[in-house]
């Protein structure tokens, strides 16, 4: 399975922590070089960027919700499947 860049970084991110919020998503996207050369992301970008990307990453069966262990709070962690994905990238 290839990943672009952005879907790249994104599981980087939640491969090196339990869970995230989607805005954390969309930081950890921006600030490892994604849309550099763009002006500031705001938090609601933030926001919006990682959700974005979440979704995109539960229809490939890499990512899994887990905001019913956050009070409903939007709340994504890396999937076995993610996990496998990225040693095996890794391994290449």
């Amino acid at each position: 399975m290839k990943l672009t860049d952005p879907q790249r970084r994104a599981l980087e991110y939640l491969a090196s922590v339990e869970s995230a919020s989607p805005g954390r998503i969309g930081e950890a996207m921006y600030h490892e070089g994604w849309r550099r050369r763009e002006r500031h992301l705001s938090a609601q970008g933030c926001g919006r960027v990682g959700g974005t990307m979440a979704a995109r990453l539960i229809k490939m069966g890499l990512v899994r919700d887990v905001s019913r262990h956050h009070d409903g709070w939007p709340t994504y962690a890396i999937s076995y499947a993610g996990r496998q994905l990225m040693a095996k990238l890794k391994t290449q």
